[in-house]
């Protein structure tokens, strides 16, 4: 009776192949960053939470749709100067979960005035000034969910009235600018618009 079996160059060659395979699997692996997309989308979402947000304060608090004309209250009689205040506007719009001290929000920088966890768990701190003089470099979130990579684009901003700054994991890592943590500009006749991108730079750790 004839007996089969494989030689040894047929051997080495089929382990060679499924060398090569595992290879290729494992450094595809590596470079799929499911938790970075996921901090991309929810980055883009809050853009859009912000953005609705900001029109409908200007549509209701203010009353020549500017954001440097500000009320706390929708009868337009008492003006709206300080970040507690529009805060308390945005509370409004956004399902905001609990007012958070700097320390418990991971303190976003100087300037900012007040924070909060909206419901979805992302963190945010708000920076306002109604003479619109604000001109800072931010981070702005990724344009798609695959821009979220080791670089981020950084944005001039100028002659702004509101910041709005947020970690879309909270205190949760790595809290890194252009990674999980990003902003949103807030102009006085525009409300929120995110300005292109003026230079690519390496998040800061």
């Amino acid at each position: 009776m004839k007996k089969y079996a494989f030689t040894l160059a047929e051997t080495l060659l089929t382990m060679s192949i499924i060398g090569i395979c595992a290879a290729m699997l494992i450094t595809t692996i590596k470079n799929i960053n499911p938790s970075g997309q996921a901090d991309a989308i929810m980055a883009k979402k809050a853009v859009t939470t912000f953005t609705d947000a900001t029109r409908q304060i200007m549509v209701h608090y203010t009353k020549n749709f500017k954001m440097n004309d500000i009320y706390s209250d929708s009868a337009k009689t008492t003006a709206c100067t300080d970040a507690t205040c529009l805060f308390n506007l945005y509370g409004k719009f956004i399902q905001i979960s609990n007012v958070l001290s700097a320390e418990n929000a991971g303190a976003f920088g100087t300037g900012v005035g007040v924070y909060g966890r909206i419901t979805d768990g992302i963190v945010f701190g708000l920076k306002y000034n109604n003479a619109c003089n604000i001109n800072e470099t931010i981070f702005t979130a990724p344009a798609s969910e695959e821009a979220q990579n080791a670089t981020a684009s950084s944005t001039t901003v100028s002659g702004a009235c509101g910041i709005i700054y947020y970690d879309v994991n909270g205190k949760k890592g790595p809290n890194v600018d252009g990674k999980d943590r990003f902003a949103v500009p807030i102009f006085k006749a525009t409300g929120v618009r995110i300005p292109s991108p003026t230079a690519a730079k390496t998040p800061s750790t």
